[in-house]
């Protein structure tokens, strides 16, 4: 009896050892599951295309095309951000260059030596002639002056001769008579009918108010000469942008009666006022006018940097 008991102990021993074996042999040959062999897959795939791309690049362009198109290549480097301002301009009068023609006499134009507006005028060119009473009065009060001083040449009455003199010429120089033209009252001897007016600056006439016959009174403008050598322009700023100017920004000036031409500037100044229908604020540039190739009212093309 206790023998057959010992064999069934050891045949139940060997079956649990035997059963334990083939379950860990299982294990061992069962394949991972199917979810886990694609996540591998899709993995090695993305990492086949990733080398892939590395070392063939995605789009190729000969040397001979880069020329063709205009490929430019830089070294790498550091620099500042710039806000780029693009605004369009005028070219106008430097109204620091014009010049006023008035006289100082109530009168009649006799004659008008220029008689119309972009006529160019050189330093001490006549430009009109005026009539007046009161400048042929004081001429005779000057050429009595002038001779009474000649007879008292020598005498105890010469200095007060002198300053008769003087004053009757002071009395010329307000109605704006040059010696050159005094001396030529004292040689003729009598009273000149018409005072000419010269031009005392070289330039374009901007404009002309005067006209033969017509009564001048002193003070009232008759010619306006504008020295075309220096230019402004006028350009208009957006308020948002007002903040990225201020006066001496650089700036690049074009106009398409110059194409293929630029020209260099700097903000010269900024006006004080708005435009409150276009919500803008005016800047100005100066520039020289060589050769005389920029003439007023032209557009311009403006870069601000």
């Amino acid at each position: 009896m206790k023998k057959n008991i010992i064999a069934l102990i050891i045949i139940i021993i060997i079956s649990g050892i035997a059963a334990a074996g083939i379950y860990f042999y299982k294990q061992k040959t069962v394949p991972p599951p199917a979810s886990h062999t694609a996540h591998e897959e899709a993995k090695e795939e993305l990492q086949t295309q990733t080398e892939e791309a590395e070392e063939t690049p995605l789009v190729e362009i000969s040397p001979e095309k880069q020329q063709m198109i205009g490929v430019k290549t830089a070294v790498v480097d550091f620099q500042p951000l710039q806000k780029i301002i693009r605004t369009v301009g005028r070219v106008e009068y430097d109204e620091r260059r014009i010049t006023t023609i008035t006289t100082h006499i109530e009168g009649w134009i006799d004659k008008l030596f220029v008689n119309y507006t972009g006529r160019y005028v050189k330093k001490g060119e006549p430009l009109l002639s005026i009539y007046s009473h009161e400048l042929i009065s004081t001429q005779e009060e000057y050429l009595i002056a002038y001779k009474w001083r000649q007879k008292q040449s020598g005498t105890a009455l010469e200095e007060s001769a002198v300053s008769l003199l003087n004053a009757a010429r002071k009395r010329l120089y307000v109605w704006d008579i040059s010696d050159k033209q005094i001396e030529e009252i004292e040689k003729l001897g009598r009273p000149v009918k018409a005072l000419i007016i010269y031009s005392p600056v070289e330039g374009y006439v901007s404009e002309k108010t005067a006209f033969e016959g017509m009564m001048v009174k002193a003070g009232e403008p008759l010619f306006k000469i504008a020295d075309l050598s220096n230019l402004w322009i006028i350009a208009d700023i957006y308020e948002y942008e007002l903040p990225f100017v201020k006066p001496g920004d650089a700036s690049r000036i074009a106009l398409s009666y110059l194409p293929g031409r630029e020209f260099s500037s700097k903000i010269d100044y900024i006006y004080p006022l708005l435009s409150a229908e276009t919500r803008t604020a005016k800047v100005r540039f100066s520039i020289p006018n060589t050769g005389a190739q920029l003439m007023p009212q032209m557009f311009t093309g403006i870069e601000i940097k």
